[in-house]
């Protein structure tokens, strides 16, 4: 049978229990990265549970979102972050970090997801999408 916590430890990722962020659901948390990992102005691709998540450091703050771009469900990438934008690859669409938003076409919006940073370390919680 698959030992879940051994493929756990085997990723170094933990599961961790923390406070609601206004839900009514206590959400749990992956270790996904390390801050030193993800610099300020810079962006690096995890796979937490299958799916693939950018992390992008702003300016000292933590957005993770979903690797897809919403206009043709292709990867975003990390390389076109600018500020507190990212601009997919493909087709140069540029997302709002802080709220998914695309800035050319409101109505494309990309999955965000809550994170957590302890100790210098970044949570991102699997089952939340802000």
């Amino acid at each position: 049978m698959f030992k879940l916590n051994r493929w756990r430890s085997k990723r170094q990722c933990r599961t961790v229990q923390t406070a609601p962020a206004g839900a009514g659901e206590n959400p749990r948390f992956i270790r996904v990265a390390s801050m030193h990992e993800v610099q300020p102005g810079t962006g690096k691709l995890v796979t937490m549970m299958g799916r693939d998540i950018g992390l992008f450091n702003v300016g000292g703050r933590i957005e993770a979102i979903d690797n897809t771009c919403p206009h043709n469900q292709r990867p975003i990438g990390t390389d076109g972050i600018r500020g507190s934008t990212v601009t997919c690859f493909w087709h140069n669409l540029t997302f709002e970090l802080e709220s998914g938003i695309c800035t050319e076409a409101p109505h494309f919006k990309i999955r965000k997801y809550l994170v957590r940073v302890r100790k210098q370390e970044i949570y991102v919680s699997p089952g939340s999408r802000v």
